[in-house]
């Protein structure tokens, strides 16, 4: 059994789902998904991932946006009952930062009685539960991501999974898409880092608009091509809860440490779905939050804020307060080893 045969079957007999194909990312597994299956519109939460509505809208779905829950930033059912549905309707519902999306269970319940099919982001919670299940096992599909910076991180890499049928059709649309050549290959690693500095100390419209330009511009944005995952073209997913594991002590003690240092801010505590992907700040004071945020990077901490120019990007200027509060507040620092030493030397 080839390695690649042997990491998909590890990942369905995980999710006890009916098929998973490995990607090159997660962006990939997507785009495969919306044009293999024909999807024609997607609704999905405004604090998500700038590279999900690109994927949705480069695979030539339309996108309808959503607000999301103020005090957490996930999806609620409540922002669902006055959107658009169309033949070929899917929902993306994102489980962020290692947290189950808000009232699930009744978002699961809306999409089925309004025969709309549902696709599980747990690119930030892969090996995450709910009620004792997987998450990635309750919609008819789910993507995945194990690229840098996620909770299972291999630096690379993604993975389409199914729950409802074979992906014989979508895994033909992967195998239309280029591989990786030399100058692909610099061009997508140019682009990633690129993307990186934005990520952490820029996240202005502005930026993100030269950068959707030139990935709209480039040919190596989506890529079926696996054999960038390590240890010599294979990964281990057999120790998937120890990788949670551990990165959730490193969580806790970068937690504790936040608390020491900034006293009076609320520090979130772990999620309960067993992952944690960042530790999330909590500053509703303007000035305050703009000071710990300098400090922290003055520091070499990595911290970042999430997803506030991606809705302008892709909906022009829109209004959605749920996410606005949620961004305003918010900072989140990087599980990593390297953020735990600098906090444990902070002077």
């Amino acid at each position: 059994m080839c390695w690649q045969t042997e990491a998909e079957s590890r990942i369905r007999e995980i999710l006890d789902c009916r098929d998973v194909c490995l990607t090159s990312n997660a962006t990939t597994a997507l785009f495969a998904l919306i044009k293999g299956d024909g999807i024609k519109r997607v609704i999905l939460p405004v604090n998500i991932c700038f590279s999900v509505p690109f994927a949705v809208r480069t695979g030539g779905a339309e996108v309808e946006f959503v607000d999301v829950n103020p005090e957490n930033g996930l999806m609620d059912v409540c922002h669902l009952q006055n959107t658009v549905i169309d033949a070929k309707t899917a929902l993306i519902v994102p489980h962020l930062y290692g947290k189950t999306a808000n009232t699930f269970e009744e978002i699961i319940t809306w999409a089925e009685e309004n025969n709309v099919m549902v696709v599980e982001d747990i690119a930030q919670c892969f090996g995450g539960h709910f009620r004792s299940e997987y998450l990635g096992s309750f919609g008819a599909f789910a993507i995945a991501s194990f690229g840098k910076g996620k909770n299972i991180d291999f630096g690379f890499g993604g993975a389409l999974i199914s729950n409802r049928s074979s992906l014989g059709k979508i895994r033909a649309e992967l195998q239309s898409l280029p591989r990786l050549s030399g100058n692909s290959l610099e061009e997508k690693e140019r682009l990633e880092r690129t993307y990186t500095r934005g990520h952490y100390h820029n996240q202005s419209l502005v930026w993100f608009q030269q950068f959707y330009r030139r990935l709209q511009k480039t040919r190596t944005v989506f890529l079926n091509d696996i054999s960038g995952f390590p240890l010599n073209g294979g990964v281990d997913f057999h120790g998937i809860e120890k990788r949670n594991s551990e990165r959730h002590d490193l969580g806790a003690k970068i937690r504790g440490l936040l608390k020491q240092r900034f006293e009076n801010i609320y520090v979130e505590e772990a999620p309960d779905t067993g992952v944690w992907w960042r530790v999330r700040l909590v500053i509703p004071d303007l000035t305050r939050h703009d000071l710990v945020l300098s400090t922290l990077i003055q520091k070499g901490i990595k911290v970042s804020k999430l997803y506030g120019a991606v809705t302008r990007l892709f909906n022009g200027d829109e209004q959605y307060p749920g996410h606005e509060k949620f961004y305003r507040e918010s900072l989140f620092v990087d599980i990593i080893e390297e953020n735990l030493d600098r906090l444990v030397r902070w002077n």
